[in-house]
């Protein structure tokens, strides 16, 4: 086990959700370039996705890859509400959930009624996909909760349903939202 901690990349575009797909690659939502992207094993930077039908897109938040290496992420609008997290912009799309075919890299949305979409988890057997709305944790009086869709062939989404509510709570000492699926 190393005993020191250094720089993996630099500059990094304000890296926020990160996962690693089967081939051992690590995926990263960057709020401040506003894209999705992949390191690949020699260290190479790819793009999985900028924009959605030309128009670029908010400030990707967190990402899953499911099996069929289809990537999925969310793209709320923290990153380009200030500078803080990101770059202030104006949004381009709506608030999000998009499925990057593993296949063909061809993006869609998958749901569109989110305020804040915010994290994402497959179950185990990945027939269901949980999906954190985080809006009630900054705006009163929205919706601070877990949704669970279906997953069907060829990664539609039905359902929907509301799994969990006021879904902040500490856990050792994260900020929420933090979502563990068992």
């Amino acid at each position: 086990m190393p005993s020191s901690v250094s720089i993996f990349r630099t500059p990094c575009g304000n890296a926020n959700g990160h996962t690693v797909d089967r081939q051992g690659r690590l995926v990263s939502c960057e709020h401040g370039n506003r894209r999705v992207t992949r390191t690949e094993i020699d260290g190479r930077i790819t793009v999985i996705a900028d924009n959605y039908q030309g128009k670029r897109l908010n400030s990707p938040n967190d990402v899953v890859v499911k099996s069929d290496d289809s990537i999925w992420f969310t793209d709320p609008p923290y990153g380009i509400m200030s500078d803080y997290e990101g770059n202030k912009a104006n949004p381009e799309i709506g608030n999000n959930v998009f499925r990057v075919d593993g296949k063909t890299g061809e993006i869609r949305v998958v749901v569109d009624d989110f305020i804040r979409p915010n994290g994402l988890a497959f179950s185990a057997d990945e027939k269901k996909l949980y999906i954190v709305d985080s809006a009630g944790g900054r705006n009163k009086g929205e919706p601070k909760h877990i949704r669970v869709f279906d997953v069907g062939e060829g990664g539609k989404l039905t359902g929907g349903q509301e799994f969990a509510d006021r879904i902040y709570h500490q856990i050792r000492g994260a900020s929420p939202p933090v979502l563990v699926v068992l």
